[in-house]
């Protein structure tokens, strides 16, 4: 075969691998290239309320690589919509308005649990972690109102009357049944607990005095509990009338047994129409979604109107500084801090606020901290210097 045929072969060769070799490089999704040094092993979200944990992954390509591409962009679209909904007011017309098209721009890091990369298919578990900078001007940008300031535990406390009398720690009771094996939403910003029935409880909180919302014995639920907040929820039997009635009531006290709203008095006919195992979802449903909101709402974001505070802390070496620090970094309420006075036992603070100072509080008393009015501001109260 003469040489110009071979050279004329072996060019056609060549063009077909680099043609193949520029498709390759151009299909090259751009979501991956966007996240390239995002996606690793393991990591610590700044925030747990910017972080959507556990996401499964079975997604499918022409090869590998695109079932990875594919799996992971719609993994990311699907946790930056949870985030939207965790942290932002419901029915907002603004929400609609954000780009989930562009959704890697707010990926702090992706934490890959688990995976299997096979020929055409994706399988994986994983974390993402959102920048809470950037999910912040997004939200901004867009005109959203939101909130990220994850409650302490707020105990549920259901309460079930009836002619034989009260019940609250009694098994096969529908009403009480279903709030303990009632599954909370796990998206949302309120963290919901209950006490588990046992002999020392029982005796310490009466079904009575429960009941009857005692404020000792309130405080001693919440005590027990380790919350901050107490849902007293009601649901009885009224036999008064000509027709049955089922009263429900729900209230919302502080840990000292303190009421702070009335949040449902409601009646329900018992004609033989109502069915109580779905009159029961949905008033559960309805009450925690009643203070789910009433958090948010009282814990929004706040822009352009920051309060700012002066924080005192008493701290004996480098460490307590450093763990003062962390621990007012990790305060979604507080968007900013800068030392004004660092001396031998003493570090002076001011504090931007993100949030109501009340929400300020409330987190920080969660952690068994506290933060105490003075005649220049506040004094935190804490041993984590120790």
């Amino acid at each position: 075969m003469p040489q110009h045929d071979n050279d004329k072969k072996m060019l056609r060769i060549l063009t077909i691998i680099f043609g193949l070799c520029l498709a390759l490089n151009l299909s090259k999704p751009a979501f991956s290239q966007q996240l390239d040094g995002k996606i690793l092993s393991e990591n610590d979200c700044s925030s747990d309320a910017f972080l959507i944990p556990s996401i499964m992954i079975d997604s499918e390509g022409v090869t590998g690589t695109e079932a990875r591409d594919i799996g992971i962009k719609q993994a990311t679209i699907d946790a930056f919509d949870k985030l939207v909904r965790r942290m932002a007011i419901p029915d907002q017309d603004a929400i609609g308005s954000l780009d989930r098209e562009a959704v890697e721009r707010f990926v702090d890091f992706i934490r890959i649990s688990s995976e299997n990369a096979l020929p055409r298919r994706y399988i994986a578990e994983i974390d993402i972690c959102f920048d809470p900078v950037r999910v912040r001007a997004g939200f901004i940008e867009a005109g959203i109102a939101w909130s990220e300031l994850l409650s302490p535990p707020i105990l549920l406390l259901p309460v079930w009357e009836e002619p034989a009398g009260v019940r609250v720690w009694a098994r096969n009771i529908t009403w009480l049944d279903g709030w303990h094996q009632f599954k909370t939403d796990d998206n949302s910003l309120v963290r919901f607990t209950l006490l588990r029935p046992s002999l020392e409880i029982e005796r310490q909180l009466s079904a009575r005095a429960i009941a009857s919302a005692q404020t000792d014995i309130l405080a001693r639920a919440a005590q027990a509990a380790d919350a901050l907040q107490i849902v007293w929820v009601y649901a009885g039997l009224d036999y008064q009338g000509a027709v049955p009635e089922l009263v429900l009531s729900a209230r919302l006290y502080d840990n000292e047994g303190a009421e702070l709203a009335r949040l449902i008095d409601r009646r329900e006919k018992l004609d033989g129409k109502l069915n109580l195992q779905n009159a029961f979802a949905s008033i559960r449903q309805e009450i925690t979604s009643i203070v789910a909101l009433r958090w948010q709402q009282a814990n929004l974001y706040h822009l352009g109107t920051q309060n700012e505070i002066l924080i005192t802390v008493n701290v004996s070496n480098m460490n307590g500084w450093i763990n003062t620090r962390r621990v007012l970094k990790a305060q979604a309420s507080i968007d900013s801090f800068t030392p004004i006075k660092l001396s031998k036992g003493e570090a002076v603070l001011k504090a931007r606020l993100s949030a109501p100072v009340e929400s300020l509080l409330l987190s920080i008393k969660s952690l068994g901290f506290v933060l105490e009015p003075s005649e220049r501001g506040y004094i935190l109260r804490t041993d984590i210097g120790q």
